[in-house]
């Protein structure tokens, strides 16, 4: 499975990790994204994440989490 772990730090910043998880979609990839508690849902939701995590609710950090999903 080929995914690609984006930061999308504020809600709508035209920035790379906004772009790379249009992209990385348009290019049929699975996305995980990683992204503060009010801004989750628009990265699943209008940008298209397939599974985005939590910052804020990871303790030992977010990426432990990504690479359980992955």
């Amino acid at each position: 499975m080929l995914w690609l772990c984006c930061c999308c730090a504020a809600p709508p910043p035209p920035g790379v990790g906004h772009m790379a998880v249009q992209l990385a979609k348009s290019l049929g990839l699975y996305v995980v994204g990683v992204a503060g508690p009010s801004n989750v849902s628009w990265v699943q939701q209008e940008l298209g994440a397939d599974e985005v995590v939590d910052y804020s609710k990871q303790v030992a950090g977010f990426e432990g989490e990504v690479y359980r999903i992955a």
